[in-house]
């Protein structure tokens, strides 16, 4: 039920924008994005929080919850086979939103919905991720 927050927050910011996705997302986001996924395969569990927003942050408030949402919840971010970026967009609110399609460990395709947000510091963190089963199965 804490993650009811997290999730209606991420369904409302994919509404609240009003561009449409194009093209290979920016190079930062993506950085920030396969930086957490490293960071999560390597078992550095604080360094993955550490691309957490504040708002992730004010639900888990550390590693620990942390890490047990993303294990209970995002098992295929959490331990991928492969994954790639695919579209994103920005938001008129400057959100950047990337889609990342993963291949889980048992070959299950899913599709990511990464949102991040430049921070006052000027770096980029992870608002927020909407996972999905992705229809194609890879070989």
């Amino acid at each position: 039920m804490e993650r009811f927050p997290f999730i209606l927050g991420m369904l409302i910011a994919l509404l609240v924008g009003q561009k449409a996705f194009a093209g290979p997302g920016t190079t930062d986001e993506q950085r920030v994005i396969d930086s957490q996924i490293e960071a999560f395969l390597g078992d550095r569990y604080d360094e993955a929080y550490s691309y957490a927003a504040p708002n992730v942050r004010m639900i888990f408030p550390d590693v620990k919850s942390f890490m047990g949402m993303v294990r209970g919840g995002y098992q295929p971010v959490y331990r991928p086979k492969t994954w790639s970026h695919a579209r994103s967009r920005v938001a008129d609110d400057g959100q950047v939103y990337q889609e990342v399609l993963i291949t889980d460990q048992q070959g299950q395709n899913w599709a990511a919905l990464y949102s991040l947000q430049k921070q006052p510091d000027g770096r980029w963190k992870i608002t927020g991720v909407a996972l999905r089963k992705a229809d194609a199965i890879s070989m």
